[in-house]
């Protein structure tokens, strides 16, 4: 069945807040939202929509590779302009190489400088925060199989400290083991060659002979 202008205007709304009752309204129905919105999210038609909508808005594994390949050969000398001993920001240079999607944060800095009369002068100052290329690294890293993630299973995945009572038990116990692998290896010879020599029985004399 063929959605109407404002049931499509309704799933709209909804990807955008994930509030039926607030897409309901917002999409200009009248009455109980709550009721509404669950008659709304019922309709078959309407929940394939949503499905769709969500799989065009979904990333594909490969587009989300590439995204974290960009944060981590994100380059601020692709945002500023360096003339002689300083450097000026370039958002304009950045939108123009399509990089304005690696900016995690902007700021707008307010400086206040004064001159010589006393009088001061406000300067903004903007700033921009790179999303972080190490930390992008490292998930690639850990997607092509180069950082491998080990567990301690002996401490239960915590950090061991040294000295540290677990460490210096565990020691202890392989001392242990080590001493009585040991002692009983020269306790019990190897081979017959290693046995030490023993000495000779006379045989008991026969009697009545």
């Amino acid at each position: 069945m063929a959605l109407t202008n404002r049931q499509r205007v309704f799933v709209e709304e909804y990807l955008t807040c994930w509030n039926a009752s607030e897409a309901s309204r917002r999409a200009g129905y009248k009455g109980k939202s709550n009721v509404v919105s669950a008659r709304l999210l019922a309709n078959v038609s309407i929940q394939e929509l949503v499905r769709q909508r969500l799989s065009e808005k979904a990333m594909s594994s490969d587009e989300v590779l590439t995204r974290l390949a960009e944060h981590a050969r994100g380059d601020m000398g692709d945002f500023i302009d360096i003339e002689s001993m300083s450097f000026r920001l370039n958002l304009q240079k950045a939108k123009e190489l399509g990089l304005t999607r690696l900016i995690k944060k902007v700021k707008d800095r307010v400086v206040m400088t004064s001159n010589k009369d006393g009088e001061e002068t406000e300067t903004h100052v903007l700033e921009i925060e790179l999303y972080d290329a190490k930390s992008a690294l490292d998930t690639l890293a850990k997607y092509h199989g180069l950082i491998i993630d080990r567990s301690d299973v002996t401490s239960g995945g915590e950090k061991l400290s040294i000295p540290d009572e677990r460490y210096d038990r565990a020691v202890s116990t392989f001392a242990d083991v080590i001493r009585e692998s040991l002692s009983g290896a020269v306790q019990q010879p190897q081979s017959p060659v290693d046995a030490p020599e023993q000495p000779a029985m006379d045989s008991p004399t026969e009697q009545g002979g």
